[in-house]
Parts: structure tokens; sequence; C-alpha cells
């Protein structure tokens, strides 16, 4: 009966753990644009575009995600949660102090686990940008979540090899009116390789 309660506490911090997960965006980014692997899994089979940016972009710095500690981080987690906002209640007497320190240190430890990711994902080298669903960079239209970026931070905007020629021409022209600096191109394969 014990063991049931303790799973049951568990699973409720979980809950209210993703739910405060909720309340933040990440924006990912490659810094291997051509990987192959990469356009498969994330741009709808080679039909969908990656956007390229410069490195000092107005949306945000970036972070490198760790891959080489993911597995055993992301392991223990939930468990450093509880430990370090029990050790900031413990150490205070004031409760109003104990509120705000427990946030910082909750918001601390989730930007460490924003850029925790397991080895097996390492073919990405990922980097991030988290956002507080707040941020005055985050405009919501239709109930997708756009992050908002300056014209000059984009430099090029590369389609999927899957990508008609009616389509890739019309898009391409659409994009020079507005965009007329950056470079627009399709991917090609060369041999097993994608290259941009």
């Amino acid at each position: 009966k014990q063991r049931k309660k303790s799973l049951y506490r568990l699973s409720e911090n979980w809950g209210s753990l993703q739910e405060l997960l909720g309340h933040f965006r990440i924006l990912s980014l490659t810094a291997t644009p051509d990987n192959i692997l990469m356009w498969s899994h994330y741009a709808n089979n080679h039909t969908g575009a990656a956007l390229g940016f410069k490195a000092n972009a107005s949306i945000g710095r970036a972070s490198k995600v760790n891959y080489d500690e993911g597995n055993s981080l992301l392991d223990t987690f939930v468990k450093n949660v509880f430990q370090r906002l029990l050790q900031a209640i413990v150490n205070k007497e004031n409760d109003e102090s104990i509120t705000k320190i427990a946030s910082k240190r909750t918001l601390d430890i989730f930007f460490k686990y924003f850029f925790l990711k397991k080895k097996e994902w390492s073919y990405e080298n990922e980097y991030r940008i988290a956002l507080a669903v707040n941020s005055p960079k985050i405009n919501t239209q239709d109930g997708v979540d756009l992050i908002k970026f300056d014209k000059q931070d984009l430099v090029s905007i590369t389609f999927g090899i899957n990508t008609g020629e009616k389509d890739f021409n019309h898009l391409s022209n659409l994009i020079k009116n507005t965009y007329p600096d950056i470079l627009v191109q399709r991917a090609h394969k060369d041999g097993w390789n994608l290259k941009i």
C-alpha cells in the first residue's frame, strides 16, 4: 500500500512537471542542414524547407544539446528537481523567499533539462533556444506557436529534393519579393549523399 502511495505521488508530480514544461517553447536548430536523416524525419520526406539564420540572430543565443551525458542525466532529472527544491525549502524560513528560490531553482534545472538528449540523437547536431510561452518573440496563430525574427537574420531557405519544380519556382518568386537578399535553393542528391 505504501509503494502504491509513493508511485501515485511520483506520477502526480510528473504530471505537474509536464504541465510546467508546457509553459516553454523550444526552437530546435541544426549545424548540419545537409543531414539526410534530418530531412527524412523532419521535412515531410524531403518536401519541406530549412531556414538558415545568422549565428547571432535576434531570436536568441542557441545552446548546444548535450548528448554525452543525456542517457544518465535524463534518468535522474525528476529526482534532482525534488532534491533541490527540498534543499531550498529547508534552508529558508520566509514563505515568500522560499517560493522565489524554489521557482528560480526549478527554472535553472528545467533549462538544463531542455538541452539534454540521448546519444542516439547525436546525428542531429542540435542547438536549441528555450523561450517562455509568454515571450514577446512568440506569436500564436491558429493554435500554432510561431517565433518572430528580424528579416535580416534570415540568410537562406533550402527546399527539399522532393519539392516539385512548379512549387519551387512559385515559392522562390514569393520569397524573393519579401526577402530579396537571401539565398533560395533546393537540395539535391549526389549518390548516397544530400548536397545543398
